[in-house]
């Protein structure tokens, strides 16, 4: 497929299950190369993604309190500004036995999450990068970058020859400004 948002799909306000389904070098000039999810839950049962493309998201774009859950999945050789893989924004989710594989970002070589929560359990993280982008800077979380959400890792989840140019080979912990010069930190608990 090939669109603006989710590049085979979009799913807003509504439910979408995907059982072991194949995308393979879909692409979307925005968000989420496979999938664009807005304030939806979404199902990933198994499954292979591989060679998406797009902005942010590589597979998926999930935003406004969207629920994603993954189980049993392998997302390989994805590319986006951020998000190599998986972008959250203000959601949550929930990925179990999966593998995630040469996936390539600026900011989370494989899954971006800003201000959501997300839940990782006995899954593999190998070989994503973050690359600094022309201008030099990002690079940062060569597997995962979380900027002011939580991130649990629990289980048998492991991480090995991933790689940021910047800061975070494995996982990159940030913060968000407010308007009013506080800040919004990131919390990691493993």
């Amino acid at each position: 497929g090939n669109g603006e948002g989710g590049g085979a799909i979009y799913v807003g306000y509504g439910k979408l299950t995907l059982n072991n389904v194949t995308a393979t070098n879909n692409t979307a000039s925005d968000f989420g190369g496979v999938v664009d999810a807005a304030d939806a839950d979404v199902i990933i049962n198994g499954g292979t993604f591989s060679g998406n493309t797009t902005k942010t998201g590589g597979v998926v774009y999930a935003t406004t309190k969207s629920v994603l859950t993954i189980d049993n999945a392998t997302f390989t050789e994805n590319v986006a500004t951020s998000g190599g893989a998986i972008t959250l924004y203000s959601s949550n989710a929930d990925i179990t036995n999966s593998t995630f594989r040469g996936n390539y970002s600026y900011l989370g070589g494989a899954i971006q999450n800003t201000t959501g929560i997300l839940n990782i359990a006995d899954s593999v993280f190998t070989e994503n990068k973050a690359d600094k982008d022309q201008n030099g800077s990002n690079g940062n979380g060569g597997a995962i970058i979380n900027t002011a959400g939580t991130v649990t890792i629990t289980g048998d989840t492991t991480f090995t020859k991933n790689t940021s140019q910047n800061h975070g080979g494995a996982v990159y912990v940030s913060y968000t400004s407010n308007a009013d010069g506080t800040k919004n930190s990131g919390i990691l608990n493993v």
